[in-house]
């Protein structure tokens, strides 16, 4: 079934429509990538219903912010392309830098605390792009989570600070 929507031409036209002709490609990946996670749920639905499904998905994956294809693809893109001088370039760099020691401390924080709590709670609310999506996926209590991200982010920002 997969391998029927992929060739389809209806899909790569909706994706010819929305995305640009550059990242199209990539756009086409992340979609099947998607799309192979959920087959067991793709299964279980009819013909139209799956077309439904599709486009549903790709209209998430271009309208949302927080997705896998944003963060990976779009970001990067704008951020280079709007650099008109040397002083956008040293932006973005120092913004680079700030986000790989930032990606250091997360990654120390065990050390600091003893235990690997804070850092699976920011890797957690970091991949759920919110502090209620997290809790709601996994069960947590919001205020928990809430109360640990604010002790995790207190310490980053000690660590951190410019």
């Amino acid at each position: 079934m997969l391998s029927e929507l992929y060739k389809s031409k209806e899909i790569d036209d909706c994706i010819n429509r929305l995305v640009r002709e550059d990242l199209r490609k990539d756009f086409k990946q992340e979609l099947f990538v998607i799309l192979c996670e959920q087959e067991e749920r793709l299964k279980k639905i009819n013909g139209n219903q799956v077309k439904f499904y599709v486009v549903r998905v790709i209209l998430n994956l271009v309208s949302q912010t927080r997705n896998v294809f944003h963060k990976k693809y779009l970001n990067n893109h704008s951020e280079l392309k709007d650099i008109k001088d040397e002083s956008d370039l040293e932006l973005v760099l120092t913004k680079n830098k700030l986000l790989d020691k930032l990606d250091k401390e997360v990654l120390n924080m065990d050390n600091h605390f003893g235990h690997f709590y804070y850092r699976a709670l920011v890797q957690l609310v970091t991949k759920h792009g919110s502090i209620r999506e997290a809790a709601r996926q996994t069960g947590i209590p919001k205020s928990t989570i809430s109360v640990g991200m604010r002790i995790a982010k207190n310490y980053l920002k000690d660590k951190i600070s410019v």
